[in-house]
């Protein structure tokens, strides 16, 4: 009877295999590697170039002269059309309040109670003052070169308005003979404007817009390419 040995693959022979299989992998990680390393590198020189190459142009176009000029009208003629389309300008605005009474005066209390008819009207005013433009000549305006001089009308008071929503009736007296006046607060209305206005003028707001004026038309042809500006305007008389 013969004897039949199984033989068993010895391990020491795939072990060298299988050392080399594990050596060639880490190689290729470590050439992929390398590899995105040298592309990230070449990606973030090229985005650097572009950013320096874009910022040398920028610089370059605000620094080297426009091939366009822009074109300001200064003659006389321009500036007399410009400030004839401003119409009345506003240069100054007063707010004032004023007390006014209105009604039937009597001497006597007796009359007082049976036929007085009276009101205290609390007004709140504003005063606008300023230069009205529309009728100026071309005499008014002289331009030399680069510098302008402008005669401006006198100032004088645009408007007087109320505010309606401070403006109330504080206190009304009727007698028990007399039938209420229904205009009496209109009247009181109109005399308060009367005499906010004219407070606004003892309050020198004419002075006061006529200051504003000269600073306002010389800070605007300054900015429209003229190098000197003279404005002369004085203030009028209520």
């Amino acid at each position: 009877m013969t004897d039949k040995t199984l033989s068993t693959p010895s391990s020491t022979t795939s072990e060298p295999q299988m050392y080399v299989a594990e050596g060639q992998k880490k190689r290729s990680v470590k050439d992929t590697v390398a590899r995105i390393v040298k592309a990230a590198k070449i990606g973030v020189t090229l985005v650097l170039l572009a950013i320096f190459v874009f910022g040398a142009y920028s610089v370059w176009r605000l620094v080297s002269p426009s091939s366009g000029t822009v074109a300001v009208d200064t003659s006389r003629e321009s500036v007399v059309s410009k400030i004839q389309s401003l119409q009345r300008v506003e240069t100054t605005q007063f707010t004032i309040e004023k007390i006014i009474s209105a009604g039937t005066e009597s001497n006597n209390r007796f009359d007082e109670l049976l036929f007085e008819d009276r009101l205290l009207l609390v007004a709140h005013g504003v005063v606008t003052a300023g230069v009205d433009v529309s009728s100026l000549h071309k005499d008014d305006v002289t331009v030399t070169g680069s510098t302008l001089t402008l005669r401006l009308p006198p100032t004088k008071i645009l408007t007087t308005t109320l505010d309606n929503n401070k403006t109330t009736v504080y206190d009304r007296q009727q007698g028990f003979l007399i039938q209420a006046d229904k205009d009496l607060e209109s009247t009181a209305r109109q005399a308060a404007q009367e005499e906010i206005s004219k407070t606004a003028c003892e309050r020198d707001i004419l002075v006061q817009a006529a200051t504003n004026a000269q600073t306002m038309f010389e800070q605007m042809f300054l900015l429209a390419g003229f190098e000197r500006v003279e404005v002369l305007v004085a203030a009028g008389s209520c």
